[in-house]
């Protein structure tokens, strides 16, 4: 099995955990069915995020860099 480190670099991971971060910062409190809009923090252009109305897995991403979490 490969580590984390041989797949990602150290930038990835910051970006990755800054984005989840944010994401999950701006989904707290949101119901399920409901989409918000955040400020990306690696590019600063808009990005959703959402609960899903079957599971409630949380989800984000944006437009404009690409970055993307999801449960």
């Amino acid at each position: 099995m490969k580590k984390l480190e041989d797949v990602f670099t150290k930038e990835d991971l910051e970006e990755i955990f800054k984005f989840s971060k944010a994401a999950s910062n701006a989904l707290k409190g949101v119901r399920r069915g409901v989409e918000v809009e955040l400020k990306c923090p690696i590019c600063g252009e808009k990005a959703h995020a959402g609960v899903c109305t079957n599971n409630g897995h949380r989800h984000a991403k944006c437009g404009a860099c690409g970055r993307a979490f999801i449960e």
